[in-house]
């Protein structure tokens, strides 16, 4: 590549992420209390990617 004067380009990586604010926030109920003194009483979930009313 030298000899017949080729140079590699390095692109950049695109972005595919759009970061949004927030626009629904409710209040911590379980503070990290995650025992339960019964079965199917206390159920989690992650649900910071899901967007809500866009």
């Amino acid at each position: 590549m030298r000899v017949v004067g080729l140079k590699s380009v390095i692109r950049e990586k695109k972005k595919r992420y759009v970061k949004s604010t927030p626009q629904f926030v409710v209040e911590n109920i379980l503070n990290r209390e995650f025992t339960a003194l019964k079965p199917n009483e206390k159920w989690v979930t992650n649900v910071k990617e899901f967007k809500y009313g866009y």
